[in-house]
């Protein structure tokens, strides 16, 4: 695991603390592309077989990592608002019955739920105990016709780590579907979506998975499936897509009928790679790394006096700070090549396994360094 942060060139001159709005690029990532262009440009084989092969395999390895039963509960889609969308769009809920969000949550886990106002669907938000979303304030906020609560697995502000497995089996129990958007914590933490009781995990991967931008998949539950009607259809999303002229248009029995035409060959054969290096080296290990990377970043601000919005239940790999003027420090800090993200009126940093403690300290140098200068 340590060598791998060899293979990522962005290391030789900036340290990188900013996997929560997008991962680099590595060695691995670059070979795989030249593999698949090359493949694209000599054809040495049949081009929609190896497609096929290539998307069979992803989905069994996505359905290993987040342990679902069958990869036929995976679809590949291009991001989380995609994912989102085909949820609440196709779960043709009816005039009157709500939705329940938290009210800290990143849009693409939002606009897709307002959208259906329109149809007379309420969408009810909870407001954070402490920068924290817990099933009790989610108890607290249930009413007589809510039907689905979403959530995301890890706030991309404040980086509290959700309990699923908590909330997902109270969901379960009082008959409501529990959706996941999982872009901040797939690939950082572990996820179990069966033990969890989700119904629905949308994901795109350019975050903590290292997949390429517009690569992403989506669970389903049996039971959520079976209830969903595609908002959209295309010619991949039906039985037989080769026997052209047929317009029985007969769907797809499992969430290939979401897979509404052709993928991204080059960035899903590049996420495969990437999601295989993730397996050998055990989601448990790499949590673990970033946890110990975290910690010692947290305990390292509080010394300095710095406030942060992170609670220390939930950990993930974001910690988020505030400070008096965050756009001077994020100037500051990106003259020095440390790279983080600005959101809102916050500085986010986010650590992930290839990081190593000598990137935590010379940051925090760096951010006493500031203070000492009165800036």
């Amino acid at each position: 695991m340590e060598n791998f942060r060899k293979l990522f060139p962005i290391f030789n001159e900036k340290t990188y603390l900013d996997y929560a709005s997008t991962s680099p690029f590595s060695i691995l990532h670059k070979k795989s592309f030249n593999f698949a262009f090359k493949f694209q440009e000599k054809f040495n084989c049949d081009f929609i077989e190896e497609i096929n092969n290539l998307k069979e395999n992803l989905k069994n390895s996505i359905k290993e990592f987040i342990n679902a039963e069958r990869k036929d509960e995976i679809a590949l889609i291009p991001n989380t608002s995609y994912g989102i969308s085909i949820i609440a769009s196709g779960l043709m809920l009816k005039k009157g019955d709500r939705i329940l969000l938290p009210s800290f949550e990143f849009p693409a886990n939002v606009y897709p739920y307002l959208y259906l106002k329109e149809k007379g669907i309420c969408v009810d938000f909870i407001e954070p105990n402490n920068g924290l979303i817990t099933l009790k304030e989610i108890k607290k906020s249930i009413k007589k016709n809510t039907k689905l609560f979403s959530l995301s697995f890890v706030q991309f502000l404040n980086g509290y780590k959700a309990d699923l497995k908590e909330i997902g089996k109270w969901c379960k129990e009082n008959d409501i579907f529990f959706i996941v958007d999982g872009i901040q914590g797939v690939g950082s933490c572990p996820i179990n979506v069966r033990e969890s009781e989700i119904d629905g995990l949308s994901c795109g991967g350019a975050k903590w998975l290292m997949w390429p931008q517009g690569t992403g998949f989506l669970y389903l539950s049996k039971n959520l499936f079976k209830k969903i009607k595609p908002p959209i259809v295309g010619w991949l999303s039906v039985k037989n897509p080769w026997d052209f002229l047929n317009y029985k248009m007969e769907l797809s029995e499992n969430l290939q009928r979401f897979e509404i035409g052709t993928i991204n060959f080059l960035g899903f054969y590049c996420a495969l790679k990437i999601l295989l290096h993730f397996q050998k080296f055990g989601i448990e290990n790499i949590y673990k790394k970033i946890l110990n990377l975290r910690n010692l970043f947290y305990e390292g601000i509080k010394n300095l006096k710095i406030e942060t919005i992170t609670p220390e239940d939930g950990p993930s790999g974001i910690v988020t700070i505030k400070v008096e003027n965050p756009e001077k420090l994020y100037k500051y800090l990106k003259s020095n090549n440390i790279i983080i993200s600005k959101r809102l009126d916050y500085l986010r940093f986010s650590f992930h396994f290839i990081n190593n403690e000598k990137d935590i300290k010379k940051t925090l140098n760096l951010l006493k360094k500031y203070k000492k200068c009165g800036a």
